[in-house]
């Protein structure tokens, strides 16, 4: 079913023309040409996203916004506020007035329809976490009111991302918790403190929730992916920044998530950065989650031996992965297997 878009906005030339291109994409639109118009289309037709000029007459669009935030019963829709102008006054007040995102004319219609899809997406996830686990409502509640009881719905949050990407992908979802254990170990290691631990084990269990965006026969495709599948597969560090965006806690670890397929050479993706431009907790996700992947069994391939993913890893050091972070992690690896086999020599000893 198509989704539908309110376009609010009081120049009949300019809301005829993003009629167009909303149609030409496969929207239905509802049309408002003013403030007050748009109240009252959006309790009476309740549309899947709002798209508001914020130079009405009248009520402006920041008060719009303000009063569907405030609604519980409109509160969760999407909005997206067009500004004449760009700048940090603009984008606080737009956040100030609790819209999901702003775009800033003259814009691209590329950008605009990528930012309304992103915004559907997230919503679609929403509500897909509210029908499979109820209790995480009053969850949601509290992360877009940032109420004082956030803390106590972190865990609840993260949990319920993590639901929904197992519905998607069970391997993507038991992979995410086993690195991210080893990447706290590495962080830790390296002499993190207490709250950047917290966070590292946030982005490291979150890292691949974009996956959720990429379609199904790609994500469980077995064999190489064709270079337009690939295209797909690397917008997830994208999608899960963007799923992030909205969760108030977790506002510092998407500069991690969406980097953690960037190479410490800048060969990597999405943004081409290299060494210290990349997080350091982002540097981290990148060896451990390459490693588990490679000694992990995929329904394409067996698991390979320690030794091979190990030998492949020291064949990217200082290109792909970062040398200093790697040898670390090498010396945990070492550790860990020593103590494994001093178990097993125990355990043999004891029978």
């Amino acid at each position: 079913m198509a989704k539908r878009i309110l376009i609010v906005e009081d120049n009949p030339s300019t809301r005829n023309l993003l009629t167009l291109l909303l149609e030409g994409e496969g929207f239905e639109t509802i049309q408002a040409k003013n403030g007050q118009d748009a109240l009252e289309k959006v309790r009476n037709e309740f549309p899947d996203l709002v798209l508001l000029d914020v130079m009405l007459s009248g009520m402006d669009g920041y008060d719009v916004c303000h009063e569907l935030k405030n609604d519980n019963f409109t509160r969760l829709i999407p909005l997206v506020i067009i500004t004449n102008s760009e700048g940090i006054p603009e984008k606080a007040n737009a956040l100030d007035s609790f819209a999901d995102d702003y775009i800033t004319k003259p814009f691209r219609n590329q950008e605009l329809i990528f930012r309304i899809n992103s915004r559907l997406r997230t919503k679609a996830l929403e509500e897909e976490i509210l029908v499979s686990n109820k209790s995480l409502l009053t969850t949601q509640r509290a992360i877009q009111a940032t109420t004082r009881e956030l803390d106590k719905t972190r865990q609840d949050t993260i949990y319920s991302l993590l639901v929904a990407l197992e519905t998607r992908d069970p391997y993507t979802s038991g992979h995410a918790k086993k690195v991210s254990k080893m990447c706290v170990d590495v962080a830790r290691a390296m002499d993190f403190d207490e709250k950047s631990l917290e966070y590292m084990e946030y982005a490291s269990i979150l890292h691949d929730v974009g996956k959720i965006g990429v379609p199904y026969n790609i994500l469980m495709k077995e064999g190489k992916l064709s270079p337009e599948e690939e295209r797909e597969m690397r917008k997830h560090p994208l999608i899960s920044a963007e799923i992030i965006r909205p969760i108030g806690f977790l506002e510092r670890i998407i500069p991690i998530i969406r980097s953690h397929h960037e190479s410490f050479d800048g060969s990597g993706y999405p943004d081409g950065l290299k060494g210290d431009q990349i997080p350091m907790e982002a540097r981290i996700i990148s060896i451990v989650d390459a490693y588990h992947a490679m000694v992990s069994d995929r329904p394409y391939r067996r698991a390979m031996p320690v030794s091979r993913s190990i030998n492949i890893l020291q064949s990217v050091s200082g290109t792909q992965i970062d040398p200093d972070v790697l040898k670390i992690f090498f010396d945990l690896l070492e550790a860990e297997n020593i103590e494994a086999a001093l178990a097993e020599q125990k355990q043999s000893t004891a029978s």
